[in-house]
């Protein structure tokens, strides 16, 4: 019989022999190993006259204790005749009265017994039992390997590393769902390794370790922000059986050997906290139980942050939509199959995300909106709004946000909800407004559901914190804090106003922020205001990743993110993605659970077949692609690909953003022109730019752009436009393409004054309808030729970059670099 690694290590606490084997008055011990052993009848033991030899079971009192106080475990005990026409009998003994009555007659016997888990607390078994010890990690879970192996286990299974005779190597396993369309990192609950240390060996070690990322490089060693190993051990020769609780996510499990030790067999147990197929609702309470102790929140209190676990968090999330229920009597919508619609009107914070979690452990539909989109807020039909009161809406009733705290602390606890139906409405994201009236994304609750599923189910850091300072209002923010909840994150609240210096203290693990969120590193770095080591630390010392998107991101700012930030513990992407569908492509490679295909279109000039076009998407998962707005319908073409707008160059696997289809212009002289593209180019190249908007002059074949230049910067206009049109001049731009005309703006354009939306992306109908006007009124005498250039202004590389700052100060450029500069010199 075989034997499960948990059952020898319970059996390591128990006395020998486990059980009693009766026959006559001779009385045989019996160990629960799975070993077979044969017995016999003595002659001179018992009678023979009233028939044959009867065979009966004991427990002894410490293998009965285990059973009754411990309900994981069970014993299998098989025994066959080796006389006589009986052939034998197996069962499963959970208590001792289930050996009551149980009898064999015959002269011999072969007894096996073995102990084992029994799945009682649900947990997901990964990995399978072969014979005795060795227990064999599932080798077709794309991911058994190791280093030093000298002689493999006769296993029977082809694998890139078996178990075996290691000298100075490991042994390693990636933790996943092996299921098809799964790759799940899983809630490691428990690890059990056995292994023999020869007699010869006097200085074998062992170190187990489960964590959830590898560096960078290439010897796939753990990251060095991983966490302390679960057991290392200096062992003596012999049969070892080291066990170790987990609880927590991991990717990898590793088993490093100094020496020469035999592995003989690994076991995880692992929980699977996200199945594919569920519901928010189903899901969350696995969460909560599982990442009980550990934080869940994070809030700024005083100079630091106040920490709350996962199951004060649950317990704050159940007496606020409890005092809703109450309070609304929201039940009586559900009862009648209507959208419970909540709406939170205002930024980032901690209530925000108690009215998120609300919903959908009530299956609700959580709706969050900027004082931007207030003007959509009817199309949401809200039940009631929380947060800001929003105006001409008196009819639907209103909880402040500083109301939140109070139904909390009432601490009211109703029964379960009433379940709503899966078809429901369960989150209405609108889209940030850049191409006109922002639009509502609706999903229902299944929908949800395998949208962050998606995500959640990847692999995390360990320790992972998520730092949320972005408007809630948007896909980035509430996809980024429900997935984090759901990978058992902690999420620190924040805000854009003072991000980086709470990034300092709270040191999440991952940062994700729109170009102008970063640019003041970048101008920092460009006037020598701080060293480059000095910026690396910006947002603590525990980032693996760095994400930028969500607007057009410059070469020149993307280059210097990788300079910081990219090193074998850090990743830096640049992510391409829309509302309706969700992430599309990092770093121009497209996303596994995407289609994606160009369609070029004849209107903008694009060659027929050719790889430049307009960009389309379709969802591999057909649940995860939003089937359309409220009140309108989805752009699909005849093939279910969304039609996204964007123009993109699809070549060799790679996807590249050139700008929106309602932005490209076509000029007199035929030539077709791209605003944000053009706006790309000049910003790369001229550091002095802190934004440009490019205004197309089609009648006239040119273009002219309103600029705001960095603090440091001394150019005027007429220098400015030299320097825009010698960028034109050395890119080999096109005479449609030269700046003829510039404004130069004395103030940053912000979300306050109108020149960006809440998201940060250029705000083109407010600065079209501000600058066109002016721009197109006046004349400029433009080159005749792009090589027709006036000549680069000659300035040495110590110039460039020791530019005195100007009494102004950007917006977004942190507290900790403003201070003064005497080092910096004008000449």
């Amino acid at each position: 019989m075989s034997q499960s690694l948990p059952g020898l290590a319970a059996l390591e606490l128990l006395p020998q022999p486990h059980l009693q084997v009766v026959c006559g008055t001779e009385v045989h011990g019996l160990n629960v190993d799975g070993r077979d052993c044969r017995l016999e009848a003595s002659l001179g033991g018992q009678s023979f006259l009233s028939g044959p030899p009867r065979w009966t079971f004991q427990l002894t009192p410490t293998l009965a204790a285990l059973l009754r106080h411990e309900p994981q475990w069970r014993l299998s005990l098989r025994a066959e005749s080796l006389a006589g026409p009986q052939s034998g009998i197996s069962i499963h003994v959970v208590k001792e009265d289930d050996l009551t009555g149980l009898v064999m007659t015959t002269t011999s016997i072969a007894v096996a017994a073995i102990l084992e888990a029994s799945p009682v607390a649900g947990p997901w078994y990964f990995g399978r039992r072969s014979q005795l010890p060795c227990a064999e990690m599932v080798c077709e879970s794309r991911g058994i390997r190791g280093r030093g192996l000298v002689e493999a286990a006769a296993t029977g299974k082809s694998a890139t590393c078996s178990f075996g005779l290691f000298c100075d190597g490991w042994w390693e396993a990636v933790l996943q769902d092996p299921r098809p369309n799964s790759d799940e990192a899983l809630f490691l609950e428990d690890v059990i390794v056995a292994v023999r240390v020869p007699a010869n060996e006097a200085g074998a070690r062992v170190c187990v370790r489960a964590f959830c990322s590898l560096a960078r490089g290439a010897d796939a060693e753990p990251h060095a922000l991983s966490p302390p190993p679960l057991l290392d051990r200096a062992l003596e020769p012999g049969l070892h059986l080291l066990r170790a609780p987990v609880g927590r996510r991991s990717r990898y499990l590793r088993v490093s050997m100094s020496g020469t030790v035999l592995l003989l067999g690994v076991e995880a147990f692992c929980a699977e906290l996200l199945p594919p197929s569920g519901t928010l609702r189903q899901c969350l309470a696995r969460i909560v139980g599982a990442f009980a102790p550990e934080p869940a929140v994070a809030v700024r209190s005083g100079e630091g942050f106040e920490k709350s676990s996962y199951a004060v968090l649950w317990n704050d999330v159940m007496s606020f939509s409890s005092a809703m229920r109450s309070h609304y009597d929201l039940d009586a919508k559900v009862g009648r199959d209507e959208d419970v619609v909540i709406a939170w009107i205002g930024g980032t914070c901690l209530e925000a995300f108690l009215c998120f979690l609300a919903c959908m452990a009530n299956q609700w539909c959580f709706v969050a909106l900027g004082s931007s989109q207030l003007s959509a807020l009817r199309v949401a039909l809200p039940t009631l709004t929380v947060g800001e009161r929003p105006p001409d809406l008196d009819e639907v009733p209103h909880l402040p946000a500083a109301a939140v705290g109070d139904l909390v602390r009432q601490r009211l606890h109703l029964p379960e909800a009433p379940e709503a139906s899966l078809r429901r409405s369960a989150s209405m994201i609108f889209t940030s407004g850049s191409t006109g009236t922002p639009k509502a994304i609706r999903r229902d609750h299944e929908e949800l559901y395998s949208f962050l599923w998606l995500y959640a189910k990847a692999a995390t850091p360990d320790s992972p914190c998520h730092l949320a300072y972005q408007p809630y209002s948007h896909m980035n923010e509430q996809l980024g804090t429900a997935a984090a909840f759901l990978q058992g994150s902690c999420v620190a609240f924040s805000s854009a106003q003072t991000a980086y210096a709470d990034a300092k203290i709270v040191e999440p693990t991952g940062i994700q922020g729109v170009p102008r969120f970063f640019e003041p590193l970048l101008c920092a770095y460009e006037s020598r205001e701080a060293p480059l080591e000095e910026l690396r630390k910006s947002f603590g010392g525990r980032l693996h990743s760095v994400s930028t998107g969500s607007a057009p991101v410059t070469k020149r700012l993307f280059d210097f993110l990788q300079l910081c930030f990219e090193s074998d513990r850090c990743s830096v992407t640049n992510s391409y993605g829309a509302t309706e569908v969700g992430p599309i492509a990092h770093n121009g490679r497209v996303n596994p659970n995407v289609e994606v295909k160009v369609v070029p279109l004849a209107s903008l000039g694009h060659d027929p077949g050719g790889c430049t076009g307009e960009i389309r998407v379709r969802c591999k998962n057909a649940r995860v692609q939003a089937r359309g707005y409220v009140g309108a319908t989805l752009a699909l073409d005849e093939e279910g690909f969304y039609c996204t707008g964007d123009v993109g160059r699809y070549k060799d696997d790679f996807l590249e953003l050139l700008g929106r289809v309602g932005n490209v212009t076509k000029m007199a002289n035929g030539l077709f022109l791209s605003a944000e593209g053009l706006e790309e180019k000049y910003a790369s190249f001229l550091p002095d730019l802190d934004q440009i908007f490019v205004i197309a002059l089609p009648e006239e074949s040119t273009v002219a752009a309103a600029c705001v230049l960095h603090g440091w910067s001394s150019l005027d206009e007429p220098k400015l436009l030299t320097k825009l049109q010698h960028v034109a001049a050395e890119q080999k731009l096109g005479k449609h393409e030269v700046v003829s005309r510039v404004i130069l703006e004395t103030q940053p354009w912000t979300f306050q004054n109108g020149g960006l939306l809440e998201n940060q992306k250029i705000n083109r109908p407010a600065l079209l309808a501000r600058y066109k006007v002016q721009l197109a009124s006046e004349t400029a005498e433009r080159p005749k030729d792009s090589m027709e250039m006036a000549p680069w202004p000659r300035r040495d590389a110590e110039e460039y970059r020791c530019h005195q700052r100007s009494s102004r100060k950007s917006w977004s450029r942190p507290t900790w670099l403003l201070r003064p500069q005497s080092h910096l010199r004008r000449r």
